[in-house]
């Protein structure tokens, strides 16, 4: 949603696209209202606490090859996309000088692009077998984000890095989708919660870092530099799963080696 608000954001003026997504939140929070059938609250596990139920989550997660190749990858990925990330705003509006509506064509390309490749999955995996899309949509996206960078220019090469940029959310969405349904699969249901907290506080919490370390590149090299570094990092995510079985993977598993709950611990 952030990036498909950039375009609105150039063609409206920030204020009036604020106020846009003021409303979008009222109207979200009105149909959440109409909702007349609560979820089921899940039964408290006797002896369990959030010590041994963090515990469980990373276990599991960093337990299993291919999970744990995944999540790797992942957090690679965001945080070295990060890095690139926060500076690319920099360059465009603080360097080039480029107005806020090409600013936002650039992060709304990437929406879109993120659109067509979430439709495109199913053909890729079909294609290519779940395992190798993977390792092909994050090596293809890296390349492609890679040959982005020396074409954001404030002149015709602008278009190129607009449309390489598009392309590599379009390619990067197959490891997205794949993984997140993968997960979902492997996993026993009593621990879905758990291993879905670990994955994004492993993948979400490095974006912070990837943050700042963009900024500090970009103030002690230069803030193209920094998008180089970051696009080359982002060459490294693919390692994990490449370095995996999932390379050969054409059909992932669907069920953990182990598909009971995990025995909490003795509180203490």
């Amino acid at each position: 949603m952030t990036r498909a608000a950039a375009l609105p954001v150039g063609a409206l003026t920030a204020p009036v696209a604020l106020a846009v997504d003021a409303v979008s939140f009222g109207l979200s929070a009105l149909l959440l209202g109409r909702i007349r059938r609560p979820g089921a609250r899940p039964a408290a596990r006797p002896g369990a606490s959030l010590r041994t139920e963090i515990a469980e989550g990373l276990r599991f997660v960093l337990g299993d090859r291919l999970l744990r190749a995944v999540t790797l990858t992942a957090a690679i990925s965001n945080l070295c996309g990060t890095i690139g990330a926060s500076m690319l705003l920099v360059l465009l509006a603080g360097e080039l000088h480029l107005s806020p509506f090409l600013c936002g064509l650039v992060f709304t390309a990437e929406a879109v692009g993120g659109l067509a490749g979430s439709l495109l999955t199913v053909r890729f995996t079909t294609r290519l077998g779940q395992g190798p899309a993977m390792c092909a949509a994050v090596a293809g996206s890296a390349v492609l984000w890679l040959l982005a960078v020396p074409f954001f220019r404030a002149d015709g090469r602008f278009a190129l890095a607009v449309v390489l940029q598009a392309l590599g959310w379009t390619v990067f969405m197959t490891f997205k989708i794949t993984s997140v349904a993968f997960r979902q699969r492997l996993c026993p249901k009593p621990l879905l919660g758990r291993m879905t907290a670990t994955v994004r506080f492993l993948v979400w919490g490095v974006m912070p870092i990837g943050a700042l370390i963009g900024g500090v590149l970009g103030q002690s090299l230069g803030v193209r530099q920094a998008l180089w570094a970051g696009a080359l990092g982002e060459l490294l995510a693919v390692l994990p799963v490449l370095c995996s079985p999932l390379r050969r993977m054409r059909d992932l598993p669907k069920a953990a080696p182990t598909a009971e709950p995990l025995t909490p611990a003795p509180a203490g």
